[in-house]
Parts: C-alpha cells; sequence; structure tokens
C-alpha cells in the first residue's frame, strides 16, 4: 500500500509539474503578446501626435488664409475684390474641365 501511495504522489506530482509548466509557457506568451501590444500603442501614440501636429499647423495656415481673406472682402478697393472674383470663376471652369476630361476618359474605358 504505502509503494502505491508513494507511487501515485509521485504521478501527481508529476502532472501537477507538467501543469505548471504549461501555466508557465502561457504566462510567458501572454507576456510577449503584452510587450507586442504596448509596442504598438506606443507606434499608434506617435502617429496620432505627429497627426494632430499636422493638424494644428494646417489650422494655423488657414486662420492665416481666413484673415487674409476676411481683410480683402472687407476692403473697398473694387479691382482687388474683381480680381478675386474673376480668378475664382476661372477656377471654377478649370475644375468643371479637368472633372469633364476625367469623366469622359472613364467612360472611354467601359
Amino acid at each position: 500500500k504505502q509503494k502505491m501511495s508513494l507511487a501515485g504522489t509521485q504521478q501527481l506530482m508529476k502532472e501537477q509539474d507538467e501543469q505548471l509548466d504549461e501555466i508557465s509557457q502561457i504566462a510567458q506568451n501572454l507576456h510577449y503578446h503584452a510587450q507586442d501590444i504596448e509596442a504598438e500603442a506606443d507606434r499608434q501614440d506617435e502617429m496620432l501626435r505627429d497627426l494632430g501636429d499636422d493638424m494644428s499647423r494646417a489650422q494655423e495656415k488657414m486662420n492665416f488664409v481666413m484673415k487674409r481673406l476676411s481683410k480683402l472682402l472687407k476692403s473697398t478697393d473694387t479691382k482687388a475684390l474683381t480680381t478675386v472674383i474673376i480668378l475664382f470663376l476661372i477656377l471654377l471652369v478649370l475644375m468643371f474641365l479637368c472633372f469633364a476630361q476625367v469623366n469622359s476618359s472613364s467612360l472611354h474605358n467601359f
């Protein structure tokens, strides 16, 4: 009886050791995954900061343009306003022509 009990205890200890080894391997894998997630989060954080910086610069440029446009629109100089309107109309015509060209070339591809 004592040999069986000793053999059973040894078998139980062996199974527990195997289970602990599996748990240790799982914990190690989780650690590696956590490190990968942290590295990815750091990369995305950096990209978001860069995007925020780019947005700030774009906002500053937009504010500058809006101030200049506001100043121009408040101006009583009719020559400047006429020039702006003519240039705007030319821009619209050019955009329309480019759009029409793109549409006609895409229709020919079918």
